[in-house]
């Protein structure tokens, strides 16, 4: 096998996850970690003597579970810095989420999923 690789190389896994996203939104293909390794490799610039030249990547193997795949998606979004998580402390007044949320969508960003814990919210009630 020796004298049919040129080149090998190693792939991580956040690059792998891009390379599902890649293909979904540029392709509209879908297809395992292992099927997308070789568009991850060259997303990671692990192959610039090809930069430039046509390439074919074989991207086999489409076996791979909903649930797997949403985290690939979703993995692939934080590597591309469009999905990010991040904590608040929003003062606990009318209007304080509101102003939170205002200050989002001016930024052109908007809120995948929100989490809220009250300065109360472990008390019982009559306590």
């Amino acid at each position: 096998a020796k004298d049919y690789i040129d080149k090998m190389v190693l792939v991580n896994e956040q690059s792998i996850a891009l390379g599902v996203l890649r293909l979904l939104e540029w392709e509209k293909v879908c297809v395992e970690g292992s099927g997308a390794t070789p568009v991850a490799a060259f997303i990671a610039g692990l192959l610039p003597e090809l930069k430039g030249k046509r390439v074919a990547c074989i991207c086999t193997g489409g076996n791979i579970d909903s649930t797997v795949l949403g985290r690939c998606i979703e993995r692939g979004m934080v590597y591309d810095n469009r999905l990010i998580r991040f904590k608040v402390v929003v003062s606990d007044r009318p209007g304080g989420v509101a102003e939170l949320t205002h200050i989002i969508a001016e930024s052109g960003a908007s809120i995948k999923d929100m989490f809220m814990e009250r300065a109360c919210g472990n008390k019982k009630q009559g306590a």
